[in-house]
């Protein structure tokens, strides 16, 4: 009708207006319950008043965020165990060889 393509015309995505006050409060549990996933940060929220399903602080990885004991995920299954270890050895010497070399900040 105006001579612009359909693909321009599109609503921009809005945030909600308690992201902030949500995510504040995911990293203070996060400090204070170190390796608790987001399921159970999850029903804290619930228990404090938020209105929130377990997708929502997944959303913001509650393992990596700062604050928080977690540096990475535990495995369940045995046959993962050497699969978690190997990725761990790996990232503990890549992290030396940074620090060896002089590289940022480790």
């Amino acid at each position: 009708m105006l001579g612009q393509h359909r693909s321009t015309q599109r609503k921009r995505p809005h945030g909600r207006a308690d992201e902030e006050r949500l995510t504040a409060d995911i990293i203070e549990l996060a400090r204070q319950y170190g390796r608790y996933g987001y399921r159970r940060v999850a029903e804290l929220l619930r228990r404090s008043g938020w209105h929130v399903n377990d997708k929502r602080p997944s959303r913001r990885r509650v393992a990596c965020l700062p604050g928080s004991e977690a540096t990475h995920f535990l495995m369940k299954r045995l046959k993962n165990v050497a699969t978690e270890m190997a990725l761990n050895v790996l990232g503990y010497n890549l992290t030396r060889v940074i620090a060896i070399m002089g590289v940022g900040d480790y």
